[in-house]
């Protein structure tokens, strides 16, 4: 069967590529050497102050230009090798590259934490020098100045990160996905089994996402920049694993359904990526293992296949018995009069809210920078308009609250925004359905919304921003029961 899996492949053009690398990064070399030859001979002279700084400066520039040189040569090794599993497999996507071939893929975690160190020493020690010079400048009265903070804060934030994905690696070990089904069939299923080389005991169990993302990349250069869109997605929680007795690993189950109406994957630009997450909730650092699978409409792939049997269920929660993450900060209570309450508060979804915190402090120092350069008006008054979209998000999310409270008769809808409240009560006979709508997404993490869809044709929130689709399935579920829908 055809397929659609495109990659640039190496020849001539990719060895004419490595040689005009290591042109582009020969001055590179060429001017670390010589700053850490002058740093070295003025600390030799007595010099430390000045000669230390310039030579440390020196060798990390030299580092960069190294590691950029290293990754050239690694990227030139393995466009060759997939060159010859292409030539080998030209009907195989799903064989050319070796994790896939070898049915077994190990997490990215590992790669992720080096990166996050690599980027976080990049973000602090090329803003060094415009960080020390940050006092001198402002006594001679320039202010602006101060945005070069933003580059060691965000190396900081990056920092933390790598800390924390370092810390996973050491307390977890890479994980390692094993393939059943080689590859997952676009109609018809992902199967495997992970295993975690040491022993993970969650209270709330083993969170499984599949994802098939859209990655889009667009600009060159410094303006070069990656998104990644979600297209669709399914989730599972395993409560326990089929290791049970070994006391330094543990292994899950995975098991997916595949609709046939979704791509394949596909390299390029844009390309679609398959992945499989799974998360715990752990004291400490929790859990977090993250696998690019391979997904091929195959000759298996069928339009009219039915979904086939979860050989998983067995270690899943049933209706009855999932309960709601253990973290999460919505509520769900029963009133003494026998109503439903759910409550949605302010400021509950506190990594998102973080994230957005920081964008809108690093928007805000970009804007005063152009105020306080005299920057063209069009530069602030742009500027400007995104940094009111930002704080009216920034404010919803920290302030606006929801309670709702559901029974035979009526659902009511409480909100507040500060000192702002409002109340909209919705008979229950007048709801033909609640239905789930994908909401804001944050990166691959999808939040999902709570509409009541009214026999009129009008709709209704009643409740946003709920970070877990089977959450999501569950509250709207409480609220079916409460007025009598199921």
């Amino acid at each position: 069967m055809a397929v659609q899996f495109e990659m640039n492949l190496p020849g001539r053009s990719g060895r004419a590529n490595l040689g005009c690398l290591c042109l582009f990064l020969a001055p590179f070399f060429g001017v670390g050497l010589v700053f850490l030859w002058i740093g070295f001979r003025d600390a030799l002279q007595g010099d430390l102050q000045g000669g230390l700084p310039v030579a440390g400066f020196a060798l990390l520039f030299l580092g960069f230009a190294g590691l950029f040189l290293w990754l050239g040569i690694r990227s030139n090794r393995q466009k060759r090798a997939l060159q010859v599993l292409r030539e080998q497999c030209p009907d195989q996507p799903w064989l050319w590259r070796p994790d896939w071939r070898s049915g077994r893929i190990q997490s990215s975690e590992g790669k992720s934490a080096v990166l996050l160190w690599i980027m976080a020493l990049a973000f602090i020690g090329l803003s060094l020098p415009a960080v020390l010079a940050i006092p001198s400048e402002l006594e001679k009265g320039n202010k602006p100045i101060l945005v070069a903070l933003v580059f060691p804060l965000a190396g900081i934030g990056l920092a933390t990160g790598a800390a924390r994905a370092t810390i996973r690696q050491r307390n977890f070990g890479r994980s390692e996905l094993e393939l059943h089904t080689l590859p997952g069939v676009i109609g018809g299923t992902l199967s495997g089994a992970l295993e975690i080389p040491s022993k993970v005991r969650s209270s709330s169990g083993f969170k499984l996402r599949l994802l098939c993302l859209k990655r889009t990349t667009s600009g060159s250069g410094k303006n070069r920049s990656t998104h990644e869109s979600v297209l669709w997605e399914e989730e599972k929680t395993l409560l326990r694993d089929f290791m049970e007795t070994e006391p330094d690993r543990t292994g899950l189950p995975i098991f997916f359904n595949i609709p046939f109406d979704q791509p394949q994957s596909l390299s390029g630009n844009p390309a679609i990526l398959w992945r499989l997450e799974v998360n715990a909730d752990v004291p400490g650092v929790d859990y977090a293992a993250q696998f690019e699978v391979p997904v091929f409409r195959t000759a298996e792939s069928r339009p009219d296949a039915a979904p086939a049997p979860d050989p998983t269920a067995s270690f899943q929660p049933s209706g009855e018995a999932w309960q709601p993450p253990l973290k999460t900060r919505i509520q769900v209570t029963e009133t003494l009069r026998g109503e439903t309450e759910l409550y949605f508060p302010a400021a509950r979804n506190t990594g998102a809210l973080a994230a957005l915190l920081a964008f809108l402090a690093i928007w805000t120092g970009v804007l005063w920078f152009l105020l306080e350069a005299g920057a063209p008006m069009i530069f602030p008054i742009v500027f400007g308009f995104f940094e009111v979209l930002l704080l009216v998000f920034a404010v919803q999310g920290l302030f606006h609250a929801v309670r709702i409270t559901a029974n035979r008769d009526q659902i009511e809808l409480r909100n507040r925004l500060l000192l702002f409240k409002w109340r909209n009560v919705v008979a229950s006979s007048d709801v033909q359905s609640i239905q789930l709508k994908t909401g804001m997404q944050s990166g691959t993490k999808v939040y999902y919304d709570i509409q009541l869809v009214l026999k009129s044709g009008g709709k209704r929130s009643a409740g946003s921003r709920i970070p877990d689709k089977k959450h999501a399935q569950w509250l709207v579920k409480q609220l079916e029961r409460a007025i009598g829908l199921c």
